[in-house]
């Protein structure tokens, strides 16, 4: 005898819905069983077919708690992204069909997905609203509030070690960076020191060699010359001392009341070449002290 046909305890047969109703449970029963024996994947399959027929009779509440199971297979078996597809469709159902239960129980799958994907701030943002259900019903659904709980604390725990690592890598960072503003502050005081070193090299060795100019001869003295054959050289004294680049940087400093650390530190130098320079200052000038130093560059206009 078909389905649905009359007989003998059913005169008239029976309506499709009611044998609707009979295959999709025993597709559920199958994908129970198959679930019992390990074989998710078969089991996904069979209530993958009850929910074709919830969907055809659009059983809203029926909907949702199947789709809820097929998303707790998919968590139990490590796919994620399944498993959040299923628990959102179950809450759909749940809120199509005004189910307060059905809406609060598949969040608590989804903020469990997020949370076992790392995304905690996301998952406390479904767990506290599956809580706020949870908490109002403790007497019919006390276990489910347990599980809530217990999933919002593990997040919470992930959250304080992923702000930890966060906090951890940025103080890291600072330090690095701190490092290498370092690293490049004392490049620059060394490349600074090695032209100061350069420069006062230089300066040394200006002043060692002696400048001979050719006087101005007489009309005599041309014609001793032209018929001896000797050509007369007259050494000159060197004209009064100027002032070096790097003395008329610290020149002014000194004159500010600046110490040569201060000064060294001002122009990326060591202090032994500003304590080099101001004793070459107090030479040019002529000067017994650094007051007197200063009077007599004010005087000369230096200043």
């Amino acid at each position: 005898m078909a389905a649905g046909e009359a007989g003998p305890d059913k005169p008239d047969g029976y309506p499709q819905e009611t044998i609707d109703d009979a295959r999709s449970s025993l597709y559920g029963n199958m994908g129970n069983l198959y679930y019992s024996l390990d074989s998710l994947n078969l089991a996904l399959d069979y209530f993958a077919k009850a929910g074709e027929i919830f969907e055809q009779h659009n059983w809203k509440s029926s909907s949702a708690v199947l789709w809820y199971n097929m998303g707790e297979i998919s968590l139990e078996t490590g796919d994620f992204g399944k498993a959040r597809q299923y628990y959102e469709k179950s809450l759909n159902y749940g809120l199509a069909a005004g189910d307060s239960l059905w809406i609060a129980t598949p969040k608590l799958g989804i903020g469990t997905v997020y949370m076992k994907q790392g995304k905690t701030t996301k998952a406390l943002e479904y767990l506290q609203q599956a809580d706020e259900y949870f908490s109002k019903h403790q007497d019919q659904e006390y276990t489910d509030r347990i599980a809530t709980l217990d999933v919002m604390g593990q997040a919470l725990s992930a959250q304080k070690r992923q702000l930890k690592s966060i906090i951890g890598a940025g103080v890291l960072i600072i330090l690095l960076l701190a490092t290498l503003v370092v690293i490049l502050l004392r490049e620059r005081r060394l490349r600074k020191e090695k032209e100061a070193a350069d420069a006062v090299i230089n300066e040394a060795i200006s002043e060692l060699v002696p400048k001979h100019i050719e006087a101005t001869l007489s009309e005599e003295e041309q014609e001793e010359q032209q018929s001896t054959g000797q050509k007369k050289i007259v050494i000159v004294e060197d004209e009064k001392s100027i002032l070096s680049d790097r003395e008329t940087d610290i020149l002014p400093l000194i004159a500010q009341g600046l110490t040569s650390q201060q000064i060294a530190d001002r122009l990326f130098l060591s202090l032994p070449t500003i304590k080099w320079y101001r004793r070459r200052l107090l030479m040019k000038f002529d000067a017994k002290n650094t007051a007197e130093m200063l009077s007599k560059a004010r005087e000369a206009g230096m200043l």
